[in-house]
């Protein structure tokens, strides 16, 4: 899983004919930067060791959330996005268990 920063026009797929699905979101928020900065200190967006079953669940629950739009989306998208950046941060520290 890679994490790719707001600040640039990006645009990312697989090649024509691969195996490979992809799936992603943006996510804006008022820390999301320190977040990205916290994650990304070791130097790469990157990550590894990620439970990628769990991760695709919660983007298939984003994805319906954002097509039935329920009266407590915020708030069901604020789940799903929080249980991604904590696999994340799990990732994380689990390749670099002494970093702070």
């Amino acid at each position: 899983m890679a994490w790719i920063f707001n600040d640039n026009e990006n645009a990312h797929w697989p090649a024509e004919g691969s195996p490979w699905e992809m799936y992603w979101i943006r996510v804006v928020g008022p820390h999301m930067e320190e977040i990205h900065r916290v994650m990304t200190s070791v130097g790469s967006p990157v990550f590894t060791g990620i439970d990628s079953r769990k991760v695709e669940a919660s983007l298939k629950r984003i994805f319906k959330i954002l097509d039935q739009r329920p009266i407590a989306m915020e708030a069901a998208l604020h789940v799903e996005v929080a249980q991604i950046l904590k696999l994340l941060f799990e990732a994380r520290h689990d390749a670099n268990p002494t970093a702070q």
